[in-house]
């Protein structure tokens, strides 16, 4: 991994608002809390991936300390990558928007509360967990949304409403979920 790019002090990473971490094509394999705060410079992201030569991994707890945009504009078939055991995002009721391709791995939860997810840009979000709580709904606005896990799980998505306009949402069975769908 390249966490020595923080130093060997570090024990957890915070954005600011108005600030952007680009994770580039680099990636983090030790777990380092990471505090994510607003849509970044420019309106790009708080955490963004530019290039596209590889995966970029955040294997570390990520929370919102607000509403929170993260986003993929790499334009390449990699993609931003949250997980390994224990891993999470977590928020106190904060929206997370994903702009790009991105994917929450094995063993990554996503806990908003009563936050909601959007789902923008092109390319999937995967969620590969099924213990997720997203009460404050799910919005494909574009590209899609696929649960990557099997079997009959209750409220994956959490309990909000799912809204689809603009991009698709994908099961591996029609008993992952549980909310309305319009």
């Amino acid at each position: 991994g390249h966490q020595s790019i923080f130093g060997s002090s570090f024990s957890s990473v915070t954005v600011n608002s108005g600030a952007t971490l680009d994770m580039a094509d680099k990636g983090m394999s030790t777990v380092i809390p990471l505090t994510l705060n607003g849509v970044g410079v420019n309106g790009v992201g708080a955490l963004i991936k530019t290039l596209g030569s590889g995966h970029s991994t955040w294997a570390g707890t990520i929370t919102l300390g607000s509403a929170t945009l993260v986003s993929n504009i790499s334009n390449s078939p990699y993609y931003i990558y949250i997980g390994g055991v224990g891993s999470s995002v977590t928020s106190a009721g904060f929206d997370l928007t994903v702009n790009g391709a991105s994917n929450f791995g094995n063993g990554a939860t996503i806990n908003l509360g009563a936050g909601s997810l959007t789902k923008t840009g092109d390319g999937a979000l995967t969620i590969f967990k099924s213990n997720n709580t997203i009460d404050g709904g799910v919005f494909v606005y574009g590209g899609s949304v696929t649960m990557a896990s099997t079997g009959t799980y209750t409220n994956p998505l959490g309990s909000g409403a799912i809204t689809v306009n603009g991009g698709s949402l994908e099961l591996n069975t029609s008993s992952q979920i549980a909310s309305s769908v319009t």
